[in-house]
């Protein structure tokens, strides 16, 4: 009996680690969960990304930075949080890379910021994998428009983060 748990076991190992994939194109849904870094101040990072097509994600993220506090600022709470929307294309395929990897590069639109990504995601199995995300910010978002707010954190600074990525699909 102990050894036919061990077979099934090992079979199903070799399965998501066969068969996995970085971007599987379109209907594919992953979370992506993370530690963001800027300049010092760290925070979380989650993003929900959809694939479209074979090349091309969509998604929303919320990123949280516990930036130092600016005593002049009349909404602290909004400068530290990010939600934004993003498109993403993927060029792993294009580039003949192993399917378990996946270069990517995207724009994104939010509250705070506007700017544009670099990363990379890795896949483990067909359930979990890893990312590097490199993200520039080079212009003011919806807030600090709106509200008039030269305090925004976000603004012309680079952000790294690091995670988990978690497949929906399977």
């Amino acid at each position: 009996m102990k050894r036919v748990s061990i077979i099934l076991l090992f079979i199903l190992v070799a399965k998501f680690t066969v068969f996995s994939q970085a971007f599987d194109g379109k209907f594919e849904n992953k979370i992506l969960l993370g530690y963001v870094n800027s300049k010092g101040s760290s925070g979380l990072d989650l993003q929900y990304d959809s694939g479209v097509s074979s090349f091309i994600s969509m998604g929303l993220g919320l990123s949280f930075v516990n930036f130092p506090p600016n005593e002049n600022s009349e909404f602290p709470a909004f400068g530290m949080v990010d939600f934004y929307l993003f498109g993403r294309g993927h060029f792993g395929d294009l580039l003949k890379m192993n399917s378990k990897t996946c270069p990517y590069f995207g724009l994104q639109l939010g509250t705070n910021s506007v700017g544009a990504h670099i990363g990379f995601k890795y896949s483990f199995s067909e359930l979990f994998g890893v990312y590097a995300q490199y993200t520039r910010s080079f212009m003011k978002g919806f807030f600090p428009m709106i509200l008039n707010n030269n305090d925004n954190y976000f603004y012309g600074k680079p952000f790294l983060s690091a995670g988990i990525t978690i497949s929906l699909n399977d």
